[in-house]
């Protein structure tokens, strides 16, 4: 757009169905029609905001938060030298990931521990804020890293964001990070074919996806970067499931691996299933970070408990991590409609809050058909969780199944608590630089209600002979 237009107006979020506030916005340019264009776009970021935080504040509100919702005003004059930039940053961390791989992976954890725009659909996305994700590599690249925040400082003139994203630089940037859903890899795709046309970006993209580079990229790597970007020895990822594990009190973990193993890591989570009375399947309660990496190894913190919607457990997923806040997302029914319940665990108030729900319209398989309004959790809704259901004796033999409802009340929060009791099984997954994912040895747990009575790896489950 540079070039064409002075101004770009836009959220790096997904905007709420209502759209901006088209009152606001056209009472304002009747009533000064020789307004300029950063001085409107400012109305519009306020407008925006200050309605949306407006519409999800009630007294009928379980928990007080502030919604999902950024905006920006953008000087288009100032983006080709940012973009310049950045790919300048991409070339010299292209250069030194094709002798040293645990660059990936650093960039890798950048963007995991950044705002990640586009809430359920993130991973899919892969737009990340900008300011966040080049940050978390500035003690390597100093240099490279203070161009490209300088030049975010002078194209983005103004920028409004609610509490949830108070750290939102204003723009977000295509970084791919996990192939999460074949449309992931169709993004991808797209935008190394298509998209983008600057060689360093793309092939740093490529090698940190791929871990090697086409022939195209590795003649521009050879000739323009001089590197020899040789395909990443990958071998060692094929310790994990036989490395050396050692159980401690209560389902916590160690893991020893080796420093050359850890760095390739960009993310680290547990697993939990419950195994159903009948003893042929499970039941999914998903993921958590209950994780430490340090000195090649690989530490839970999981202590036999798991986030709950009062008393029932939740199936819990990951969506944004940094040293604030754990954000996540569960399936649950709302008043019998699917959707998703999203939260936040803050490590300052050790306690966790409500972010708000999510209707799916076309159902869990229908990727593409998010709602995009944020919904804030109110007194007397009726919200059900739910889980997938997998046969031990099938193969993939997978179903969606309802717990129990809850009744929202001022009462109802969402807090860990121990496992019921019961048998469950731990597994520890390693996610390497490509975004693929390493499994580690099944742990058998028994539980009372209150504490680990019984834990041992178990051989019996076929993550063994991966």
């Amino acid at each position: 757009l540079a070039g064409t237009a002075k101004y770009m107006y836009a959220s790096s979020e997904l905007e709420a169905g209502d759209g901006w506030d088209y009152y606001t916005l056209l009472n304002t340019l009747h009533e000064n029609p020789d307004m300029n264009g950063a001085k409107l776009g400012q109305i519009i970021a306020d407008s925006f905001v200050e309605r949306y935080i407006a519409k999800h504040f009630s007294k009928e509100s379980a928990d007080k938060y502030n919604p999902v919702a950024c905006f920006a005003v953008t000087k288009l004059s100032e983006v080709p030298k940012l973009y310049e930039d950045y790919a300048a940053l991409c070339a010299q961390a292209m250069k030194d990931a094709a002798s040293n791989p645990s660059i990936l992976s650093r960039l890798g954890r950048s963007a995991n521990s950044s705002i990640k725009y586009g809430m359920s659909g993130a991973d899919e996305y892969s737009l990340i804020d900008l300011r966040g994700l080049v940050e978390g590599v500035e003690d390597v690249y100093d240099a490279e890293v203070g161009r490209v925040k300088f030049d975010i400082d002078r194209a983005v003139i103004y920028s409004r964001a609610s509490a949830y994203l108070k750290d939102s630089s204003g723009l977000s940037v295509y970084f791919p990070n996990v192939f999460s859903s074949a449309q992931a890899v169709d993004y991808f795709c797209e935008y190394i074919t298509k998209l983008c046309d600057d060689p360093r970006i793309a092939s740093l993209y490529y090698y940190k996806m791929s871990g090697c580079l086409n022939d195209e990229l590795f003649g521009f790597a050879q000739k323009e970067l001089g590197v020899e970007a040789r395909p990443v020895d990958i071998s060692d990822t094929n310790i994990f499931i036989n490395s050396d594990m050692t159980l401690k009190d209560n389902g916590n973990v160690v893991i020893t691996l080796s420093s050359k193993y850890t760095d390739c890591l960009q993310d680290c989570v547990v697993e939990l299933f419950r195994i159903n009375e009948d003893g042929d399947s499970t039941i999914s309660l998903g993921e958590d970070r209950y994780i430490e990496i340090e000195d090649g190894c690989i530490k839970t913190d999981f202590e036999g408990s798991w986030i709950c919607l009062g008393d029932e457990p939740l199936s819990t997923q990951v969506i944004e991590y940094s040293d604030k806040h754990i954000r996540y997302k569960s399936p649950v029914k709302i008043d019998g409609t699917e959707g998703e319940l999203f939260y936040s665990y803050s490590f300052e108030t050790d306690s966790y809050s409500y972010i708000g729900y999510r209707y799916l319209a076309g159902g869990y398989t229908e990727a593409d058909d998010y709602g995009r309004d944020i919904e804030p959790i109110q007194n007397g809704l009726m919200i059900t969780p739910r889980y997938v259901k997998e046969s031990l004796t099938k193969s993939y033999s997978n179903e969606w199944i309802d717990g129990k409802t809850v009744a929202i009340t001022p009462l109802t929060k969402i807090s860990e608590k121990p496992l019921r009791s019961g048998e469950y099984l731990e597994s520890i997954y390693a996610v390497d630089f490509r975004g693929e994912t390493h499994a580690s040895a099944v742990i058998s747990l028994t539980t009372d209600g209150q504490k680990i009575l019984k834990q041992y790896v178990d051989d019996a489950f076929s993550m063994l002979e991966y």
